[in-house]
């Protein structure tokens, strides 16, 4: 799995202690946010929303925090 994130961002955070409590293996892709790379056209083709964070899992790309969460 690969978690697309900002450091700062709260909802990443969200992502990270779930995945963490559930003991799931992911890396973390960082995503700067101030320098507005989730609006690049490569990550905007994954991800419509332009947002983090976003997961890479099962060859499939989700988003929203609390779809995610649900997910798991």
């Amino acid at each position: 799995m690969k978690l697309f994130a900002y450091y700062r961002s709260s909802t990443s955070f969200r992502l990270r202690i779930a995945l963490n409590l559930k003991q799931l293996d992911y890396d973390i892709i960082p995503v700067n946010l101030l320098q507005s790379e989730q609006r690049a056209a490569a990550f905007t083709s994954r991800n419509p929303f332009a947002g983090v964070p976003m997961l890479e899992a099962g060859g499939r790309d989700r988003a929203q925090s609390m779809a995610i969460l649900e997910w798991l």
